[in-house]
């Protein structure tokens, strides 16, 4: 499932802000680029005055120069996770 969060806050000077991210094994860049430009489309469509700031969490798999140049031209904060065998992620694990 994924998920769009809004920050909380009065709406009259709420600053918008999205996070895109997967829970289990839903991965956020399946809907492919298309959707989330569509949703970048929406944004500004819809923005009426306010800031919207645009994150997303990926293992970065998916993830290729479309993808990048979408991120940096729609102003996305997007975060890498990495993993690896359970025995080494587990170690550094807090």
């Amino acid at each position: 499932m994924m998920s769009l969060s809004p920050t909380s806050g009065s709406t009259s000077n709420i600053r918008a802000f999205q996070t895109f991210h997967s829970h289990g094994k839903v991965v956020p860049t399946l809907p492919g680029v298309d959707y989330f430009r569509r949703v970048a489309e929406l944004q500004k469509k819809h923005v009426n005055g306010k800031r919207i700031h645009n994150a997303f969490q990926t293992n970065g798999v998916l993830t290729d120069n479309e993808w990048v140049s979408f991120f940096a031209k729609s102003r996305f904060l997007v975060g890498l996770s990495i993993g690896g065998p359970q025995s080494l992620h587990d170690t550094y694990r807090v």
